[in-house]
């Protein structure tokens, strides 16, 4: 997740899991998502997972 300047975070999507593995941090995982992979913190995952 990448932050703007209004504080939103904007999902990028990156085209294979490998390049997603290669840009996460410590704390973040790797979730598939429509268009790709996307990165996100595990509260955030939580959160997302419940509402989908």
């Amino acid at each position: 997740m990448k932050i703007n300047g209004g504080g939103k975070k904007k999902m990028v999507t990156y085209p294979t899991r490998y390049r997603a593995c290669k840009e996460k941090k410590y704390g973040e995982v790797v979730v598939k998502v429509e268009g790709g992979y996307a990165v996100m913190d595990a509260v955030e995952y939580r959160i997302w997972r419940k509402q989908k």
